[in-house]
């Protein structure tokens, strides 16, 4: 059942998110759901239409650091200060950052 509900979630978020009733969001929390690499791609296009998106939540959603990197291709979640994005306990690689 969850396998369905994150399958449902994943296809219809992102046309809830391009309705102009919900431009006026500000936090979105999909702490616990499964929707992976995949889902934040989806997302993505939802999330740079919400305006007023200030707070975004991703806990445990089995999110690589390639479904990381597509996010922070999101032109507002570039933007200093112009969102917090949690997402902690999802990467099951390492992350390894070279010497600065």
């Amino acid at each position: 059942i969850t396998k369905i509900i994150n399958t449902i979630l994943i296809h219809l978020l992102p046309a809830f998110l391009l309705q102009p009733f919900a431009r006026a969001l500000k936090t979105l929390s999909l702490n616990h759901n499964d929707i992976g690499d995949n889902g934040v791609i989806e997302l993505k296009e939802g999330i740079e239409a919400s305006q007023n998106l200030v707070y975004l939540s991703l806990r445990k959603c089995n999110i690589s650091c390639q479904g990381v990197y597509c996010l922070l291709q999101n032109k507002k979640t570039k933007k200093k200060n112009s969102r917090d994005v949690i997402m902690s306990f999802n990467f099951q690689e390492q992350l390894h950052f070279p010497n600065v």
